[in-house]
């Protein structure tokens, strides 16, 4: 999988074009109180526009990706020195328990198998705290990049499907946005099957 994402990004040069954070990103910040230097996780980060959001909010972020596409060297020091970046699959990173008041997963869920989700949905309710959200965007049809000479792997997940996923994790949705809603449209994909969603943990769970 590395190897197809790393020429995805350096052979066949393609780039995220927007800057913009995830919508579903700024909806979920301004539903939490945010402690002075709270954590944030931004998994599967790429070009870190929702690292480099949460930065300036305050937040002292953890930064995942299997590329390093060397965006702090664009953002001034006084927010790149908030942002931690990991070159590394999400799946082998290491979660810390109640350490995050926000998870950011965007663009993520259709580059997983539904095994590897399951195994991540129990390992991000763990890391979040009590008050913490998770803000994911993903489409269900299968990823980003339908480009014949981009070979990267990707996978379909109904939202049915991530629901109950969800729940087997001791995860419940706080919102749930459809097509057009607050995902962010990004090249290549299908607006039609585009979901915004903020989650919690469950109280108990």
């Amino acid at each position: 999988m590395e190897k197809g994402w790393r020429e995805t990004y350096k052979e066949k040069e393609f780039t995220i074009d927007t800057t913009k954070p995830s919508e579903i990103v700024v909806a979920g910040f301004e539903k939490l109180r945010l402690p002075e230097n709270f954590k944030v996780l931004d998994l599967g980060c790429g070009n870190g526009r929702n690292s480099i959001y949460a930065a300036t909010l305050g937040g002292l972020v953890e930064s995942v990706d299997l590329v390093d596409l060397d965006f702090k060297k664009d953002i001034p020091e006084k927010t790149s020195g908030r942002i931690s970046f990991h070159e590394m699959s999400v799946m082998d990173f290491d979660i810390k328990p109640d350490e995050y008041t926000a998870v950011i997963a965007s663009r993520l869920f259709q580059y997983l198998t539904k095994s590897e989700l399951e195994v991540l949905f129990g390992r991000i309710k763990e890391g979040l705290t009590n008050e913490g959200l998770v803000m994911v965007s993903y489409t269900a049809s299968g990823g980003i990049f339908d480009k014949s000479d981009i070979h990267v792997l990707k996978y379909k997940h109904a939202i049915d499907e991530i629901r109950q996923t969800f729940q087997n994790n001791g995860l419940e949705i706080v919102l749930l946005e459809g097509k057009s809603g607050v995902a962010t449209h990004v090249p290549y994909e299908n607006p039609n099957e585009t979901y915004g969603i903020l989650i919690k943990r469950k109280i108990g769970a």
